[in-house]
């Protein structure tokens, strides 16, 4: 896919154990910024957004992309050549126009009470797309709301920019590219 995907799958909360996040929601909750970024998106949404023959991509698919796009120098080819801050403009070597759609996160989850709201970051300066690979290093199960960790590729802003990948919760929203089958 040559674009964040932009469905509009709702902001119904999804919970994992005291933890909730929306389905689906726009940077900032400004639907413009979805128009141009596309939308973020919790895990288990992520998993069932992409259309049909379609599937959202795994960390060895990731890690074959970068690999294929020249490694370390892999973000600055893969980055769109417009709509990143702070001189952080790619060269988009190959049409994957990835664009920095930042990221939210939810907070709170004590005693059986949440903070609905979202704290979106790096917008227009970064971006993370999720994976369909579960795991991680177990001890940073212990602060994953949800229980599960789940690999995510980044691409951070600045000249050329960074490519890399961790492990995240699944109640974070993160954009998505879709791989064809």
């Amino acid at each position: 896919m040559a674009e964040n995907l932009n469905y509009d799958a709702g902001e119904s909360l999804q919970c994992y154990d005291v933890y909730c996040s929306a389905s689906s929601k726009c940077y900032g909750n400004l639907p413009a910024y979805c128009e141009t970024y596309g939308r973020l998106y919790n895990y288990e949404t992520a998993m069932n957004v992409c259309p049909s023959g379609w599937h959202l991509p795994s960390k060895e698919e990731w890690d074959e992309l970068m690999s294929f796009a020249g490694g370390q120098t892999a973000a600055r080819k893969l980055k769109a050549a417009t709509n990143w801050s702070n001189n952080g403009n790619g060269e988009d070597e190959f049409g994957f126009s990835a664009l920095p759609g930042g990221f939210g996160f939810y907070f709170g989850g004590i005693a059986g009470k949440f903070d609905k709201s979202c704290q979106f970051n790096n917008g227009n300066n970064g971006g993370i797309w999720w994976s369909s690979t579960k795991g991680g290093p177990k001890d940073l199960l212990v602060y994953a709301p949800g229980g599960v960790l789940v690999y995510a590729t980044s691409l951070d802003g600045g000249v050329g920019g960074l490519g890399s990948g961790n492990y995240f919760s699944v109640i974070s929203l993160f954009s998505v590219r879709c791989v064809k089958d």
